[in-house]
């Protein structure tokens, strides 16, 4: 699991944002990526009946991080 905040830039629509994301806690692997801030785009789709969202994350990760992430 991993817990982060994301902050929109200023004037960008409700339906879809672009902002930063930054890894607060984590457990288990995750943990590696607590400070790391990382590029974001989000799509939100309302209908009648649900609502849901996409989301793109880029982070630049260092390769200690990496090795770790990519681990079983």
């Amino acid at each position: 699991k991993s817990w982060s905040r994301g902050e929109r830039k200023i004037n960008t629509e409700i339906d879809s944002s672009l902002g930063k994301l930054t890894f607060i806690d984590g457990t288990g692997k995750y943990k590696v990526l607590i400070g790391s801030v990382c590029n974001y785009g989000i799509k939100f789709i309302n209908h009648d009946d649900y609502s849901s969202s996409f989301s793109k994350n880029k982070c630049e990760l260092s390769n200690k991080q990496y090795q770790t992430l990519i681990e079983k």
